[in-house]
């Protein structure tokens, strides 16, 4: 635009890193960039960070020798889309977090544009959730995994980015003067979701003595964690149906509701704490959205696939970790994960433990001589409660 002028805004000296994170920020509106500019010296003091308002020259107005921890970009801006310039960032630099700022949430956003993003930023949005978002970007970074791991996650394309629905209910749960009918109301917006719900809350592994047939009531039995947990998995599997074979699909959604009910029943045949249930179920179901994209993957791009299973011995759960850690997911859920890849660990009954016996024996339960050699390897009682179920 004539007369416009350009400039990036740095955050600490220009010619060297100062801190230990490297935030860039992406948008044409300056008034934006300002207000965030603003936001980010409170909230990441310990940042380094870039405000750029000529998209099509992001690459120049960097720091030198800078690889950036995240890139936040706006979607609709002059000569190129938010979707364009963070599909040239993943090339450049493939292990930055890619963060799609849109005031569009219509789906055609979300499905068509949205490939090359990690998450999907609303605007406007808070300044808590700013924060967070940053403060998760950190613990990705304090992850255990190895430098391999980390190469292949950053090569990860088309992952699912969570729609407007799943914001609004997490500031709902965390809202303490929310109320059941409250969240409910946000849930009916997608009422197929609602169904799924209520088909949970009312099916035989739960163990309830009687049915419900108000979703206010099958929110409070499955619990806030729980409940949030079901909505993505069960939003996911819609927003990744149009991405493989529907026969593909729908094989992963149903192994995944097999790892979870099977996980569920062997943590009852064990007499595992109700904590540990809760665990186990709420960690299979989430695990269904590593296994969908890893589908994806080996649909998509073999060579990437084959590199992951080099990398790691369960890569749906490596996959799962890094979305659930972007996605603001507890520590608490997300850091034994990792621990499965050296499971079973010595504490007989730990939850990780429950979940890796399901995990195997979904894998392997078609497979007469696999299923044979892994049940051969396992305790007596987990044995036999595996093959009940």
């Amino acid at each position: 635009m004539a007369g416009r002028m350009t400039f990036a805004i740095e955050a600490g000296s220009k010619a060297t890193m100062t801190n230990n994170y490297y935030a860039v920020f992406i948008d044409d509106d300056e008034l934006m960039l300002k207000a965030i500019r603003r936001t980010s010296r409170r909230l990441i003091p310990n940042w380094d960070a870039t405000f750029i308002n000529q998209p099509l020259t992001w690459q120049e107005s960097l720091r030198e020798k800078a690889y950036p921890d995240i890139v936040f970009c706006d979607y609709r801006m002059p000569g190129i889309n938010g979707a364009e310039l963070l599909q040239q960032v993943a090339h450049k630099y493939p292990l930055s977090i890619r963060v799609l700022m849109t005031g569009d949430t219509r789906d055609e956003i979300l499905l068509g544009n949205s490939g090359n993003a990690h998450s999907l930023l609303n605007k406007p949005f808070s300044d808590e959730h700013l924060g967070e978002l940053l403060s998760h970007v950190e613990k990705l970074k304090a992850l255990p995994v190895t430098h391999s791991q980390q190469q292949c996650l950053g090569q990860l394309s088309q992952l699912p980015v969570l729609p407007e629905i799943i914001e609004k209910l997490r500031t709902a749960l965390n809202d303490e003067n929310t109320n059941a009918s409250q969240i409910a109301d946000i849930i009916l917006e997608e009422p197929l979701i609602g169904a799924r719900i209520m088909q949970v809350a009312n099916s035989a592994y739960l163990g309830f003595q009687r049915t419900t047939d108000t979703l206010e009531e099958a929110i409070s039995r499955l619990g806030t964690q729980l409940l949030y947990a079901l909505t993505i998995s069960f939003v996911l599997e819609t927003e990744t149906a149009h991405l493989m074979p529907a026969a593909l699909h729908q094989q992963v959604c149903e192994s995944t509701s097999q790892m979870a009910a099977c996980g569920k029943a062997l943590a009852v045949a064990l007499n595992c704490p109700a904590k540990c249930k809760e665990k186990v179920f709420t960690a299979a179901v989430l695990n269904g959205t590593g296994r969908l994209v890893l589908a994806m993957v080996n649909e998509n791009s073999p060579q990437l696939a084959a590199q992951l299973n080099k990398v790691s011995t369960h890569p749906d759960i490596l996959i799962t970790v890094f979305l659930l850690t972007l996605w603001c997911f507890p520590e608490e859920l997300i850091a034994p994960l990792l621990d499965i890849q050296d499971a079973p660990l010595e504490e007989d009954k730990a939850w990780i433990n429950i979940l890796y016996y399901a995990h195997q024996y979904i894998t392997v339960k078609d497979k007469s001589q696999d299923l044979a050699d892994y049940t051969s390897t396992l305790p007596e009682d987990v044995k036999e409660a595996l093959l009940k179920t």
